[in-house]
């Protein structure tokens, strides 16, 4: 795990022209606005995508700019924070190229 939000992440994130796999698991920092805003900086569709025992929620990733998303592998595993409406802006967004998804231990939490 790590404690780098993703505001910081996203400075780093300049250009990664090959990368096909992002692997933020534990970073209990990292918010759906960081993670929406780093797909987003990347710019391109990853292959796979693991954020289990992340914060997230799932609720902003409709505001993913990706034209054509390509993701196979997505990981929500223990995401305690997981809502109905985010796995469904998820799904709505990735779900149609997904090969492999996982929510092993994710409680889907009714909205609040």
């Amino acid at each position: 795990g790590t404690n780098i939000a993703g505001d910081i992440f996203q400075e780093i994130c300049v250009d990664f022209p090959r990368l096909m796999e992002l692997d933020l698991t534990r970073c209990k920092q990292l918010t759906d606005t960081g993670i929406v805003a780093i797909l987003n900086k990347i710019g391109k569709p990853l292959k796979s995508l693991y954020l289990a025992k992340t914060l997230i929620t799932g609720e902003n990733f409709d505001q993913v700019n990706l034209e054509s998303p390509a993701l196979e592998k997505l990981c929500l595993s223990h995401c305690k924070n997981l809502t109905i409406a985010g796995v469904t802006l998820v799904l709505e967004k990735f779900g149609p190229t997904l090969e492999t998804f996982s929510m092993y231990k994710t409680p889907i939490r009714a909205e609040v």
